[in-house]
């Protein structure tokens, strides 16, 4: 799963890696990527999206994420 900011500036996104471990990456347009670790594995695909979407809406989008991955108590660590 993955979005786009409205004005195109970002994207986040969700992908699993070969070890099963997933990660939610964030894109500017400048360049600039984070990726966070999703620590918790239990957590499911639904929560971590509904947490994307409403990220990705804000003015600071990265922040945005960050926030509302943590309202959820999802578990996180920069890569």
């Amino acid at each position: 799963m993955f979005f786009h900011a409205d004005n195109g500036s970002a994207f986040v996104g969700l992908r699993s890696r070969f070890n099963g471990k997933r990660q939610v990456v964030y894109d500017e347009a400048n360049g600039r990527r984070i990726i966070l670790d999703i620590s918790d594995k239990g957590v499911s695909n639904e929560i971590i999206e509904d947490a994307l979407k409403e990220g990705v809406v804000s003015r600071n989008i990265l922040g945005g994420v960050i926030s509302a991955l943590q309202s959820r108590n999802v578990a996180i660590e920069m890569a």
